[in-house]
């Protein structure tokens, strides 16, 4: 993983760990953006299984009524 370069490569030149403190910066924000869209995803997975779920119930729900009907 990338932190393991960041740990074998430090030294004690302040200009590398700065180059290194901004490259560990720049992986994690565009980690934290890649997990943000995952998490976007699974929202819009779970709303989409809530809808279909909620359907599914009122459907069983009408059918029950309707054999008790019957």
């Amino acid at each position: 993983m990338w932190c393991d370069n960041f740990m074998a490569t430090r030294t004690s030149c302040k200009a590398l760990c700065q180059y290194n403190r901004d490259e560990v910066i720049q992986k994690l924000v565009q980690e934290n953006e890649k997990s943000r869209k995952r998490l976007h995803q699974l929202e819009l997975q779970l709303e989409k299984k809530t809808k279909i779920a909620a359907t599914l119930g009122r459907v069983i729900s009408t059918l029950t009524t309707d054999e008790n009907d019957g």
